[in-house]
């Protein structure tokens, strides 16, 4: 599959990109997407797990998405791949808690 051949990166270039969204803002759509699970995630901790809604990410994503489609670098498919796994690691943070 091109997205996720596209999408592998040495390992050593891994920890340097969650560093830099975690201390910067996001450059590109994908690092936008962690952002956004990330702030969710600590959202979920803060609040014990109870139901917190992502809010309206199309406003916050599409920036990202427009530039960096405009730029060649992520596809519609990609980008919907990308969606897809956050919907998926939101749905996994039930109750943090337990």
């Amino acid at each position: 599959m091109e997205s996720v051949a596209r999408m592998r990166r040495p390992p050593q270039s891994r920890p340097a990109r969650r560093l830099h969204h975690l201390e910067h803002p996001a450059r590109t759509f994908h690092e936008a997407v962690q952002s956004v699970y990330f702030i969710h995630l600590l959202s979920q901790i803060e609040s014990g797990g109870n139901s917190i809604s992502l809010g309206r990410i199309d406003q916050v994503l599409r920036p990202y998405y427009e530039r960096d489609r405009a730029e060649g670098a992520v596809t519609p498919e990609e980008a919907r791949e990308l969606i897809s796994l956050l919907f998926l690691k939101t749905n996994e943070i039930w109750n943090v808690l337990e």
